[in-house]
């Protein structure tokens, strides 16, 4: 699917290995995903293949921000924001201090749809610290 020339195919294919691999943190699927994020023409299979980073490094957030680090300052904001809602998925709940460090400078970046990318995926890290540290009355 990643090969097609239909970019909806390829657009598909990266989820489809995203489920299939999801948590194992497998070298080959990871990357296949790199690839693709790097050398696809369309910018939205571009973003579908880092976001699906994200659901492969599910179990080891530490890794993530790490591994996208250099995606989140690709000229291409597609990448950008994939980068930053990776992040949010893998890291998600973990208040990840590399995670908020790579996302905070995202949360002013010149494109609307990747600051809006890097608040949801900082909303997506601090969740549960928040809601730990909240009275249940509250809640």
């Amino acid at each position: 699917m990643l090969r097609d020339k239909d970019h909806i195919i390829r657009y598909g294919g990266c989820f489809a290995v995203a489920m299939a691999y999801c948590g194992t943190s497998h070298n080959e699927a990871i990357g296949r995903l790199l690839h693709v994020a790097v050398s696809d023409v369309n910018p939205n299979v571009r973003r579908a293949a880092v976001m699906c980073l994200g659901f492969v490094m599910i179990r080891e957030p530490e890794k993530m921000p790490q591994l996208v680090s250099l995606l989140s300052i690709s000229y291409c904001p597609h990448v950008r924001y994939g980068a930053c809602l990776a992040v949010g998925v893998a890291c998600a709940g973990s208040a990840h201090a590399d995670a908020i460090d790579m996302l905070k400078p995202m949360m002013s970046d010149k494109v609307d749809f990747v600051r809006q990318g890097a608040f949801i995926s900082m909303a997506m890290v601090c969740t549960l610290s928040l809601s730990l540290s909240l009275p249940l009355s509250l809640m």
